[in-house]
């Protein structure tokens, strides 16, 4: 990743959930990312004075996008660098759709919040959500009248602070024959439970404003790195290439998003940015050993074991499911052919099983399965910096020893350790701490190369720093891999 620019929401991201603490990893995480020479900004939906209490915690703050991203403000000039307002006539008409409905609004102008008398007299902790009245409470102004205010001018954003899900249909639909406006929810409305809508200009969004910062600063996609929990956040998860949705976000941020992070009380922000941004949060070299699993992380062979399944399934008439695949895949081979003669009823031992599985795989071994690409390299540079390896494999060592002797990989690791051995799979810690036993390493001083949630997790049980790898077998949890693992690679040339 190069990333140049990181945007962040703040309620429900970057805040806790008392919608007033930054944490102090976020802080940090943020600070070392701008001496990094990284820009960092925040992209709320609050106006400027509900944020300049937080920015004074950032000092280094470089830029803060607000209102959905009306105004977007360079903290280092002191200088609103542009804004996208909703038209004066606009504004007044919007307003008298609201007062027909009797809705509670506040309108965000010139950097300030506002309310008229009607809905100022509506506004107690029963008609609206706790957070928001405890962050109002102090900042609202109440006018008269809200055209009066504006005085010709355009408003940064209306926010209706509760209404239903029939309601906001029926507003959306009257204020588009207005013109064209953005609508979004910082909390959502669905058929049992109120939220609120927020207005803003057609080009007055996050992702708008997101895009053209980065365009101002010669920045593309690429460069950029968004996180949100909310549906006011999807446009800008959307553009960055490099988007995380918190775990606590709404199902419109997560479909938004390119991936997710913890949540935000766990402070997501900062652990994404230290897992894909730091560089020496994946320093090697702070480790004694490293651990490595065979298939699907340093070889490229789990296509093997599924041709070899299918062939054997073919052979008696049945039919390979992915559901026995994934129950065998921690499985060694003597436990998955007692599975297997459970399941289907096989009439053979477990010892005819285990030799024809290993007679269609073998040869294949030997002539079809390659390293995963910068695995040997990469192995090299831990071998060239004194840090001890072993692999720890569900695999069996006549398939496996004869491939990694002609991938001259072999006589690098200085032990190993098979599932048979212990008879226990990869779903318990086992395997990884008789590798690192026999190491003789700690497991915090070792870290752990897998594929499969199943290992990755029961290496962090065992108190492994573990990363993932991918492999086309276990794609359908990417995902889950990425949040569970402490570093997660596509390819072992990211660590070189």
């Amino acid at each position: 990743m190069d990333i140049k620019l990181i945007a962040t929401d703040l309620d429900g991201t970057f805040l806790n959930s008392n919608h007033v603490t930054i944490p102090q990893e976020n802080i940090e995480a943020f600070k070392k990312a701008h001496e990094m020479g990284i820009k960092v900004a925040i992209a709320s939906g609050r106006t400027k004075i509900l944020t300049n209490y937080l920015t004074e915690q950032l000092p280094f703050l470089d830029y803060l996008i607000t209102s959905n991203g009306a105004c977007v403000y360079d903290l280092n000039t002191r200088k609103e660098i542009c804004s996208t307002l909703i038209e004066y006539e606009q504004s007044v008409e919007i307003f008298n759709i609201l007062d027909e409905y009797g809705l509670l609004y506040e309108i965000y102008f010139d950097g300030e919040c506002y309310m008229n008398s009607k809905s100022y007299s509506m506004f107690t902790p029963q008609n609206v959500a706790p957070h928001i009245y405890s962050l109002l409470k102090n900042f609202i102004k109440e006018v008269p009248d809200l055209a009066t205010l504006l005085n010709g001018k355009g408003m940064e954003k209306l926010n209706i602070l509760s209404l239903t899900a029939k309601q906001r249909r029926e507003i959306e639909k009257k204020v588009s024959l207005i013109g064209d406006f953005s609508f979004a929810s910082s909390f959502p409305i669905d058929e049992c439970r109120d939220g609120n809508l927020e207005i803003t200009h057609k080009n007055s969004n996050k992702g708008y404003a997101v895009k053209s910062l980065a365009e101002a600063l010669g920045l593309t996609s690429e460069n950029v790195m968004c996180f949100g929990d909310g549906e006011n956040d999807c446009t800008m998860l959307n553009f960055a290439d490099h988007s995380f949705a918190m775990a606590n976000g709404s199902d419109y941020a997560k479909k938004s998003a390119k991936m997710l992070t913890n949540s935000n009380d766990n402070c997501g922000v900062a652990k994404a940015i230290k897992k894909y941004v730091f560089k020496e949060y994946m320093d090697i070299k702070r480790f004694k050993g490293a651990i490595f699993d065979l298939d699907g992380t340093l070889l490229d062979s789990m296509h093997i074991w599924y041709d070899v399944d299918k062939e054997f399934f073919r052979r008696r008439n049945l039919k390979v499911t992915p559901e026995y695949i994934e129950i065998i895949k921690n499985m060694h081979l003597a436990a998955a052919a007692v599975y297997t003669i459970e399941k289907y009823n096989i009439k053979e031992s477990v010892e005819e099983i285990v030799e024809e599985w290993l007679s269609l795989c073998a040869e294949a071994y030997l002539n079809d399965v390659a390293l995963k690409d910068g695995a040997y390299e990469f192995m090299q540079m831990l071998h060239n910096n004194g840090i001890k390896m072993a692999f720890a494999t569900a695999s069996e060592k006549v398939v496996c020893e004869e491939t990694l002797k002609k991938h001259k990989i072999f006589d690098i690791f200085s032990t190993y350790a098979y599932v048979s051995e212990i008879n226990i799979g990869k779903t318990e810690p086992d395997i990884y701490l008789l590798a690192a036993e026999r190491l003789g390493l700690d497991a915090s001083e070792c870290i752990v190369f897998e594929d499969i949630i199943e290992g990755i997790s029961s290496a962090k049980r065992g108190n492994f720093v573990t990363c993932g790898v991918y492999d086309k077998s276990s794609a359908q949890d990417e995902q889950l891999i990425k949040n569970t693992a402490d570093y997660y690679i596509k390819s072992f040339r990211e660590l070189l």
